[in-house]
């Protein structure tokens, strides 16, 4: 006989696997293994869990449950406003709330209003509001609590009888006009909002489904004013009304962060960016804004300008998406006079930079990180891993971080742009680029002291090994990951007349005679002295040196020079995945022995 799912529940490892789960935030997972996972929450996991999906609430007790254990929870990220009427009054003590709006109305523009011009949307929003309680469409309303607070009342339960599981109430809901149902979700948005005045982080996600709704919950509704201690406000959507966005910068001096990704404001009459100007001039002179961290998304005709010299004298994090020439040059000035605190700037641009902008933005201001990634969808931002922090004292003036990640960048301009920091450079990510050269990449390994990150992978972007016999010795001694394309190819026997200086005689007694002997220089000897270079770094833990087929290094014992790698101690990810071949057996034992780090698991399959 199969046990039953409360014998499974008792069984102390099925209880100890749910509470992992729940510690993870995996909700999802735990209603797998057990539809009666919530017995097994305690008071703090209450106040762990992040992710509600309305699906894990069905039964009445996992219901009953969730509104026991409400005033437990604290984060909370839904995309349902049927769970916010669940959970009704009994969650008054969010701080943080992230709402993704999956609302009925899916592929719509604007989520509510379909072939309506804006005198019919107003029209049908008259007759609407006979029909249900005033959402708060005056001013008066919108501003009285005690008012809010039975509005409020009336729409949850109105919301709980119209979505009580039952089909027939379902169908009754999807086949409320569209301005009744817009009503309705702000009414009961607006509620949820007015009883968690705790809520210090909150975040309305979604780039369809947010026009309408966006805009009234800022300016009829005022869910700013309602929330005291905001400090980090996050809005998506693909069009915003400018008065709303008005209502978002009045409050700028009171938040910390701010994200607005919106692809064009809808400019009223009266609105412009003079008029912008103004409002944030005033803002800041009623009380001096504390930004830390602003992003700003592509919003067609808004001066960007007007707002960073508003936050600027606090800003420390600044994220811009599609910059143009022109708009590169007026930050440049901007960012030097008015962001004395700024220390990262990441820029979204299209995949072919305009290298008098990039130039104009290195030579901004000193600012210790600099990220620039495409547009495109095809390149995603993923940063290289950064396993410690960084032991390097920064530098006043000197760009310590560069990240160019899957950008088409030409091979002068590489070197132009950071010969004037390759003393204080700490972090550089030129992954999935195109355009730099070997002999490029051979110059930053010479001239780069302080470099700990370099991540270099990409098809389009290799190391010749020509390159590192014929060049200086490499300095970044420092550098703790190291993920690059060597490729090999010998030099011709004319260019090995006056030979590198030699390394170490520790290192490499058989390069030193042979540079003795002036005998043209064998593949393997040309490998031994580049893997010989890589031995240097003592302080490594994570090596990814790719290749072509045919043409990468053979990494063998012996003849191959792996055992030059002996003083890599601290080694814990090595990855040669892509060098076209499976390392051998003794090599395999020759890692596990001297890089005990290194997981068993990483070396599968090489």
């Amino acid at each position: 006989m199969a046990p039953s799912i409360d014998s499974i529940l008792d069984n102390p490892q099925i209880g100890h696997r749910i509470t992992a789960l729940l510690r993870q935030h995996d909700l999802a997972q735990c209603v797998l293994v057990s539809q009666t996972w919530y017995r097994v929450l305690t008071p703090h996991l209450w106040s762990l869990l992040k992710g509600f999906n309305i699906r894990y609430f069905k039964s009445p007790e996992a219901r009953a449950a969730l509104i026991k254990n409400g005033p437990l929870i604290r984060t909370l990220k839904t995309s349902s406003h049927e769970f916010l009427t669940y959970l009704g009054s009994s969650c008054q003590d969010l701080t943080t709330f992230d709402f993704s709006g999956s609302f009925p109305l899916e592929g719509r523009e604007d989520g509510y209003v379909e072939d309506l011009t804006a005198d019919q949307f107003q029209r049908q929003l008259q007759e609407s509001r006979s029909e249900l309680p005033d959402s708060g469409g005056n001013n008066d309303m919108a501003t009285d609590p005690s008012t809010a607070t039975s509005t409020v009342s009336s729409a949850t339960t109105t919301a709980m009888e119209i979505q009580s599981g039952a089909r027939a109430g379902q169908q009754q809901q999807q086949h409320l006009p569209r301005p009744q149902q817009l009503l309705q979700h702000l009414t009961i948005m607006q509620g949820f909002l007015h009883q968690n005045e705790n809520i210090s982080i909150l975040s309305f996600r979604r780039w369809v489904s947010m026009r309408r709704y966006l805009d009234r919950l800022l300016t009829d509704y005022q869910i700013l004013e309602r929330l005291p201690h905001l400090k980090d406000l996050t809005l998506t959507s693909k069009t915003l009304n400018s008065s709303a966005l008005v209502k978002v910068l009045q409050h700028g001096h009171k938040l910390e962060r701010l994200v607005l990704k919106v692809r064009q404001i809808e400019w009223q009459i009266g609105h412009g960016n003079h008029e912008l100007g103004l409002i944030l001039q005033a803002s800041s002179a009623q009380q001096p804004w504390k930004l830390k961290e602003l992003y700003f998304g592509t919003m067609v005709g808004i001066d960007l300008g007007l707002i960073v010299k508003t936050a600027g004298p606090s800003l420390e994090s600044l994220r811009l998406e599609r910059l143009s020439l022109f708009e590169a040059q007026g930050l440049s000035k901007i960012v030097r006079d008015f962001c004395p605190r700024l220390e990262k700037l990441m820029v979204m641009t299209d995949n072919k930079i305009d290298k008098n902008g990039l130039t104009l933005l290195l030579d901004a201001a000193a600012v210790p990180t600099l990220s620039l990634t495409p547009t495109c969808k095809k390149a995603q931002l993923q940063e290289p891993a950064d396993p410690t922090p960084s032991t390097v004292t920064p530098r006043t003036g000197g760009l310590t971080r560069f990240q160019g990640h899957a950008l088409d960048i030409p091979d002068f301009l590489v070197h132009r742009m950071l010969s004037k920091h390759y003393a204080t450079l700490d972090f550089l990510d030129l992954s999935r680029s195109r355009g730099v050269r070997s002999d490029t990449v051979q110059l930053i390994l010479c001239h780069t002291p302080n470099l700990r990150v370099l991540d270099l992978t990409s098809d389009h972007l290799t190391l010749e090994t020509k390159d590192i016999v014929l060049g200086p010795r490499w300095v970044c001694h420092r550098i703790e990951v190291f993920r690059i394309t060597i490729v090999s190819s010998p030099p011709p026997y004319d260019d090995l007349k006056l030979p590198p200086p030699p390394l170490d005689a520790d290192h490499n007694r058989a390069i030193q005679d042979m540079v003795a002997a002036s005998r043209p220089w064998t593949e393997m000897e040309i490998q031994r002295y580049v893997l010989a270079q890589i031995g240097t770094f003592t302080r490594l833990n994570e090596l990814m040196v790719g290749g072509t087929q045919g043409r990468s290094l053979q990494l063998s014992l012996g003849e191959g020079g792996l055992e030059l790698l002996v003083g890599l101690k601290k080694m814990r990810n090595f990855n040669i995945k892509k060098m076209g071949y499976k390392i051998g057996s003794e090599e395999l034992e020759w890692i596990t022995e001297h890089w005990p780090l290194v997981k068993p698991f990483l070396l599968e399959g090489q």
